[in-house]
């Protein structure tokens, strides 16, 4: 936790406010101006948001409670489209308190928004009310026990959020908020007005395929979450059951983007994966792998490679041919290192790549290597619903 005056740190004026009434934003900008440990910050992402918790103490008036987004813009990741963005009133925080906005007034369970702002560096400052609860997410990886009553819960939400004519398009138990009062939906910066048929079912596969990799994420409650969301109810009519396998193909076909999207992102630097060179080689390296124990095992003589937990692939001296066509399909070090995480991603047993590296000359790879760990990960049963071998799948959701 921090004080309000690291909290304030990054919230440099002027701040224009958008939304809101004048009283509390007056109330609001008091706070994360002053140092009494009103605010406190909950989240920090650097260079993209943090989340505050703030307490209003207004005079003659009880305190209130409210969750403050600081979203980061213009000069931070992509100043030109940020820009253009804030121009026509489309960034991140406009977006979500126009969805907020409309769907509270329409009495769905969402937070209520309470104030917009501008900063003077291109960020934006949106405040809601702050909900006590945990997400879902949270409860089922901390083992903590969550009745079948509450996955039906969450699928009368989603079909309310469907049937007003929105989509969330980032829907997964991480952004279902389980308060005293039943789930809430949070976080709707990606929300778009549609009724269109496919785009529904995207949001419910998108929740499907989430809930699947975590404890207790069970195929008869996401079925049963799915059911609900679709209006559906026992004894299904040969048209539900339908529309039931229509969510389970969209829950496959998300679940496939998934694991393509988590792989295109180990072909260069992010969170997880860091740049590393070792002599004349360059490539990429697990951040969790020990820079230093990686030189030294590349720099061993293959003898020495194999009493290491880690089992390092060589390839070179390959043919003129094979070289044209490694330009196009990859390098075989970097196929292998795509292969291995997507396998990770899909929970199959496999060796966890730890590092791929490649030497370059005149455009062509001349040497690969393949770093991975000797062991291998036991497998992580995911299963989207089921092969479709193992009979109807609405029978599950009774």
């Amino acid at each position: 936790m921090s004080t309000a005056t690291e909290a304030a740190g990054s919230v440099q004026g002027p701040i224009r406010w958008l939304r809101g009434e004048p009283g509390l934003c007056r109330d609001l900008l008091g706070a994360l101006a002053g140092g009494d440990g009103s605010v406190r910050v909950l989240r920090n992402r650097p260079g993209r948001r943090r989340l505050l918790r703030v307490r209003l103490r207004p005079e003659g008036g009880d305190a209130a409670d409210l969750l403050v987004k600081h979203i980061f813009g213009a000069g931070r990741r992509h100043p030109l489209r940020d820009s253009l963005k804030r121009w026509l009133r489309l960034g991140p925080a406009e977006r979500e308190w126009r969805g907020l906005d409309r769907l509270w007034r329409a009495g769905l369970p969402v937070p209520r928004p309470r104030a917009l702002a501008s900063l003077a560096d291109g960020s934006a400052l949106l405040a809601v009310d702050f909900l006590e609860g945990r997400s879902l997410r949270e409860k089922l990886i901390g083992g903590e026990a969550v009745t079948s009553e509450v996955f039906f819960a969450i699928g009368d939400v989603i079909r309310a959020l469907h049937a007003g004519g929105t989509v969330h398009r980032d829907l997964h138990p991480g952004n279902i908020l389980l308060t005293a009062k039943g789930p809430v939906l949070v976080d709707f910066q990606l929300a778009w007005r549609t009724r269109a048929t496919r785009s529904r079912l995207r949001d419910l596969g998108e929740f499907d395929q989430a809930l699947a990799r975590l404890p207790d994420g069970t195929r008869t409650r996401r079925l049963r979450v799915a059911a609900r969301a679709l209006g559906l109810t026992p004894p299904y009519s040969p048209e539900a059951k339908r529309a039931l396998h229509k969510a389970l193909r969209a829950s496959r076909a998300r679940a496939r983007s998934h694991v393509e999207s988590r792989t295109r992102r180990m072909r260069r630097p992010g969170r997880q994966v860091a740049s590393f060179d070792a002599g004349d080689l360059r490539g990429l390296r697990m951040r969790d792998v020990d820079e230093r124990s990686l030189r030294t095992r590349l720099a061993a003589a293959p003898p020495e490679r194999g009493r290491s937990s880690w089992k390092v692939r060589e390839w070179r001296g390959r043919g003129p041919l094979l070289r044209a066509l490694d330009v196009f399909r990859g390098s075989p070090a970097l196929r292998a290192w795509l292969e291995a995480h997507r396998q990770c991603h899909k929970g199959q047993s496999t060796r966890r790549p730890l590092a791929m590296l490649e030497e370059h000359r005149f455009g062509f790879v001349r040497r690969s290597v393949f770093v991975s760990d000797r062991s291998v990960a036991a497998e992580s049963a995911v299963d989207f619903w089921g092969s479709g071998r193992d009979g109807d799948p609405a029978e599950r959701t009774r």
